[in-house]
Protein backbone atom coordinates (compact mmCIF):
# COMPACT_ATOMS: atom_id res chain seq x y z
CA UNK A 1 0.00 0.00 0.00
CA UNK A 2 1.51 3.31 -1.07
CA UNK A 3 0.27 6.72 0.81
CA UNK A 4 0.95 9.89 -1.15
CA UNK A 5 -0.47 12.73 -2.63
CA UNK A 6 -2.14 12.98 -5.56
CA UNK A 7 -0.55 13.48 -9.21
CA UNK A 8 -2.75 15.36 -11.29
CA UNK A 9 -3.19 12.76 -13.81
CA UNK A 10 -5.26 10.50 -10.99
CA UNK A 11 -8.11 13.64 -10.04
CA UNK A 12 -10.42 11.51 -12.47
CA UNK A 13 -9.93 8.20 -10.52
CA UNK A 14 -10.64 10.05 -7.51
CA UNK A 15 -13.64 11.38 -8.64
CA UNK A 16 -14.89 7.66 -9.80
CA UNK A 17 -14.04 6.12 -6.16
CA UNK A 18 -16.00 8.75 -4.72
CA UNK A 19 -18.88 7.85 -7.07
CA UNK A 20 -19.66 5.42 -4.15
CA UNK A 21 -20.06 7.73 -1.33
CA UNK A 22 -24.24 8.94 -2.25
CA UNK A 23 -24.62 12.73 -1.17
CA UNK A 24 -28.24 14.02 -1.07
CA UNK A 25 -30.31 15.07 -4.45
CA UNK A 26 -28.46 12.34 -6.23
CA UNK A 27 -25.07 14.14 -5.86
CA UNK A 28 -21.97 12.27 -4.99
CA UNK A 29 -18.95 12.64 -3.29
CA UNK A 30 -17.02 11.95 -6.71
CA UNK A 31 -19.29 15.04 -8.11
CA UNK A 32 -18.36 17.38 -5.27
CA UNK A 33 -14.49 16.57 -5.64
CA UNK A 34 -14.72 17.74 -9.50
CA UNK A 35 -16.39 20.49 -9.03
CA UNK A 36 -14.41 21.75 -5.94
CA UNK A 37 -11.15 20.99 -8.50
CA UNK A 38 -12.90 23.05 -11.09
CA UNK A 39 -14.45 26.22 -8.63
CA UNK A 40 -12.03 26.43 -5.60
CA UNK A 41 -9.35 28.44 -5.89
CA UNK A 42 -7.50 27.30 -3.31
CA UNK A 43 -7.66 23.65 -4.78
CA UNK A 44 -4.43 22.02 -4.76
CA UNK A 45 -3.31 18.55 -5.54
CA UNK A 46 -0.86 18.37 -2.57
CA UNK A 47 -3.93 18.92 -0.23
CA UNK A 48 -5.19 15.00 -1.32
CA UNK A 49 -3.85 12.53 -0.02
CA UNK A 50 -4.60 8.77 -1.36
CA UNK A 51 -3.88 5.43 -0.55
CA UNK A 52 -3.02 3.17 -3.81
CA UNK A 53 -2.60 -0.17 -4.16
CA UNK A 54 -1.43 -1.83 -7.37
CA UNK A 55 -2.02 1.70 -9.25
CA UNK A 56 -5.48 1.77 -8.22
CA UNK A 57 -6.65 4.25 -5.49
CA UNK A 58 -8.79 2.91 -2.88
CA UNK A 59 -8.85 5.49 -0.29
CA UNK A 60 -8.18 9.46 0.25
CA UNK A 61 -8.65 12.33 2.33
CA UNK A 62 -8.84 16.14 1.61
CA UNK A 63 -7.44 19.11 3.89
CA UNK A 64 -8.45 22.40 3.34
CA UNK A 65 -6.56 24.81 4.57
CA UNK A 66 -7.81 27.61 6.00
CA UNK A 67 -7.64 30.97 8.68
CA UNK A 68 -10.03 30.75 10.72
CA UNK A 69 -10.97 33.33 13.23
CA UNK A 70 -11.21 32.33 16.62
CA UNK A 71 -11.63 35.23 19.41
CA UNK A 72 -10.42 37.68 17.54
CA UNK A 73 -7.27 35.54 16.64
CA UNK A 74 -6.36 34.38 12.81
CA UNK A 75 -6.05 30.70 13.56
CA UNK A 76 -4.02 28.38 10.44
CA UNK A 77 -6.32 25.84 10.50
CA UNK A 78 -6.47 22.59 8.46
CA UNK A 79 -10.36 20.91 7.90
CA UNK A 80 -10.10 17.32 6.89
CA UNK A 81 -12.93 16.10 4.54
CA UNK A 82 -13.64 13.49 1.50
CA UNK A 83 -11.96 10.60 4.20
CA UNK A 84 -13.17 7.34 2.34
CA UNK A 85 -11.82 3.96 1.39
CA UNK A 86 -13.60 1.65 -0.85
CA UNK A 87 -15.88 -0.80 0.96
CA UNK A 88 -14.02 -3.91 -0.64
CA UNK A 89 -10.80 -2.75 1.50
CA UNK A 90 -12.57 -1.03 4.28
CA UNK A 91 -11.11 -2.42 8.31
CA UNK A 92 -7.40 -2.61 6.87
CA UNK A 93 -6.68 1.02 8.66
CA UNK A 94 -6.41 2.29 5.31
CA UNK A 95 -8.36 5.39 6.40
CA UNK A 96 -6.29 5.69 10.05
CA UNK A 97 -3.23 5.73 7.80
CA UNK A 98 -4.61 8.47 5.16
CA UNK A 99 -5.79 10.59 8.65
CA UNK A 100 -2.20 9.97 10.52
CA UNK A 101 -0.26 10.97 7.06
CA UNK A 102 -2.39 13.92 6.58
CA UNK A 103 -2.59 14.98 10.59
CA UNK A 104 1.20 14.96 10.24
CA UNK A 105 1.40 17.01 6.78
CA UNK A 106 -0.46 19.49 8.69
CA UNK A 107 1.38 19.52 11.71
CA UNK A 108 4.80 20.56 9.51
CA UNK A 109 2.81 22.82 7.48
CA UNK A 110 2.03 24.65 11.10
CA UNK A 111 -1.69 24.35 10.90
CA UNK A 112 -2.21 24.93 14.00
CA UNK A 113 -5.83 23.25 14.50
CA UNK A 114 -7.94 20.45 12.56
CA UNK A 115 -11.74 20.72 12.09
CA UNK A 116 -13.45 17.82 10.58
CA UNK A 117 -17.28 17.38 10.51
CA UNK A 118 -17.98 13.67 10.53
CA UNK A 119 -21.85 14.07 9.97
CA UNK A 120 -22.80 11.41 7.08
CA UNK A 121 -21.80 7.88 6.65
CA UNK A 122 -19.17 6.77 6.20
CA UNK A 123 -17.56 9.33 8.79
CA UNK A 124 -18.89 8.55 12.12
CA UNK A 125 -17.46 9.77 15.80
CA UNK A 126 -16.79 6.28 16.79
CA UNK A 127 -14.04 6.17 14.35
CA UNK A 128 -12.38 9.43 14.75
CA UNK A 129 -12.59 8.83 18.71
CA UNK A 130 -11.11 5.92 18.69
CA UNK A 131 -7.87 7.75 16.94
CA UNK A 132 -7.81 10.17 19.84
CA UNK A 133 -9.83 12.71 18.09
CA UNK A 134 -12.21 14.35 20.97
CA UNK A 135 -15.67 16.39 20.43
CA UNK A 136 -15.32 20.29 21.73
CA UNK A 137 -18.48 21.12 22.36
CA UNK A 138 -20.66 24.56 21.14
CA UNK A 139 -23.12 25.15 18.63
CA UNK A 140 -21.49 23.02 16.40
CA UNK A 141 -19.29 19.63 17.33
CA UNK A 142 -15.63 20.31 16.66
CA UNK A 143 -13.35 17.46 17.25
CA UNK A 144 -9.75 17.93 18.18
CA UNK A 145 -6.79 15.63 18.96
CA UNK A 146 -4.65 15.95 21.76
CA UNK A 147 -1.10 16.36 20.49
Amino acid sequence: MEIRTLDAHERSAVGDLLDDWPLAEGWSAGDRFLRQIAHDPRYADENVWVAALQGEIVGMLTIFPRQLRILGHSVPTGGIGNLFTRKPMRGRGIATELLERATDAMRARGLELAVLFPVSPPAHMGFFAKRGWHAWGGQRTILRRNP
